[in-house]
């Protein structure tokens, strides 16, 4: 029987992953397993894990435990990891191998913590081990391997670099059109023609991310890119139904949330991320919960939405206050 990852990397992200388009960024404490089933009720075809700590993984079961679930429902999905030894990141990823669709090599993160560990788009400096790391789990899996870079300093660079990912087995790649200096303050628009580009330079299926806010944002950037699909975070974040195009009320997405967060607990940081996000354009009228919210530390899914029901009421008035006053 063919492994999955000896396949033709379209023939699998079309006739396997059944071609997705809009795809659910991994965020560290944000794209846990009831909030991914939540989106994709809303228009997301194709989630990512949070990015794991590879030895971590591999190494402490507790940890396993703590930040990985799955269910039958939640496919496909992406297995993320960081790592910068091929030995290791395969052993993690065997654990998830038949739990997944694919693991992702984490070359994106740009935080002070991934040049620390020397990992993330820190990799990206050194080219060599992160053809070791693609072709270890190539080599050693039965499903594929994707990846997801930042630019280069260059766009020359870049593009030789997600060609030398391709050469080493690398079936998907997801490219944020931005460099690793590019954050916070410095963070500016993402790069589309450079993705596009580097699109044209690979045989494998490229997703762009950046600069994904409205709704409109999603076709502009694939008739911009030409990629194969988009990726979102913060947008998500702020509207779980974002790829949908609808914008339900928010207050109702909370409980839909909390709702599946009974089935499947997640951390209560996950939870605690995801109603801050949502509220994030109303956070100002709701100051006197701001404290309870951060200290939720226990899963009390009965008094978590009852605080909602106080903090809608609150929401409410507050509006009302606005339109009166206009």
């Amino acid at each position: 029987m063919e492994k999955m990852n000896e396949i033709d990397a379209f023939e699998y992200y079309e006739k396997v992953l059944k071609k997705p388009k809009n795809f659910l960024a991994p965020m560290v404490g944000g794209s846990e397993l009831a909030y991914r089933l939540l989106v994709r009720r809303y228009g997301v075809h194709i989630t990512y894990t949070p990015m794991f700590h590879s030895l971590n993984f591999s190494k402490d079961p507790t940890y396993r435990r703590t930040h990985f679930q799955t269910s039958p429902e939640d496919r496909p999905l992406v297995v993320q990891f960081c790592a910068n030894n091929p030995d290791v990141l395969l052993a993690a990823a065997k654990l998830v191998e038949d739990k997944c669709d694919a693991i992702d090599i984490n070359l994106g993160c740009p935080q002070k913590i991934a040049k620390k560990g020397r990992y993330g788009a820190f990799l990206l400096e050194e080219p060599e081990l992160v053809y070791k790391l693609v072709s270890t789990l190539h080599q050693n899996l039965s499903i594929p391997v994707f990846c997801k870079i930042r630019l280069l300093s260059s766009l020359e660079a870049t593009v030789q670099f997600a060609k030398g990912l391709e050469k080493s087995g690398c079936k998907l790649l997801v490219v944020h059109g931005r460099r690793k200096d590019q954050i916070r303050a410095t963070v500016g628009a993402a790069d589309w023609e450079a993705i596009r580009i580097i699109k044209e330079s690979l045989t494998i299926p490229v997703i762009s991310n950046g600069s994904i806010q409205t709704f409109s944002d999603i076709k502009d950037c694939l008739d911009k890119t030409g990629a194969d699909g988009v990726m979102s975070a913060d947008a998500v974040l702020r509207n779980p139904a974002f790829f949908s195009g609808l914008k339900p009320d928010v207050f109702t997405l909370m409980r839909e949330y909390i709702e599946i967060c009974k089935i499947y607990p997640p951390h209560p940081r996950y939870i605690s991320l995801h109603i801050f996000e949502m509220l994030r354009d109303r956070i100002h009228m709701v100051g006197e919960y701001r404290e309870t919210l951060q200290n939720f530390t226990k899963q009390d899914f009965e008094g978590l939405l009852n605080l909602i029901e106080q903090i809608e009421t609150k929401v409410k008035e507050e509006e009302k206050k606005i339109t009166l006053n206009q």
